[in-house]
């Protein structure tokens, strides 16, 4: 997650503008780990059940995976 925010701080700062093909992949990561944060967050205060979670924390890392080979491209 903080990689991921990182990277997005660095492309905000940047002098010049960011091609998308680099900002969107970074932006899908941070936010497909902020998502499970908030579910295991959600999960500890009881919540959701347990499969609801791991639904969850499934969807996230797909979102990760598939935000990495596109940054790769």
């Amino acid at each position: 997650m903080f990689n991921a925010l990182n990277a997005l701080r660095a492309y905000v700062r940047a002098p010049e503008p960011v091609p998308q093909a680099h900002f969107e992949p970074e932006q899908e990561k941070f936010l497909a780990h902020r998502e499970a944060v908030v579910a295991a967050m959600v999960r500890v205060m009881g919540l959701v059940s347990s499969r609801e979670y791991r639904e969850e924390m499934r969807s996230a890392h797909a979102r990760v995976q598939k935000a990495n080979v596109a940054a790769k491209d």
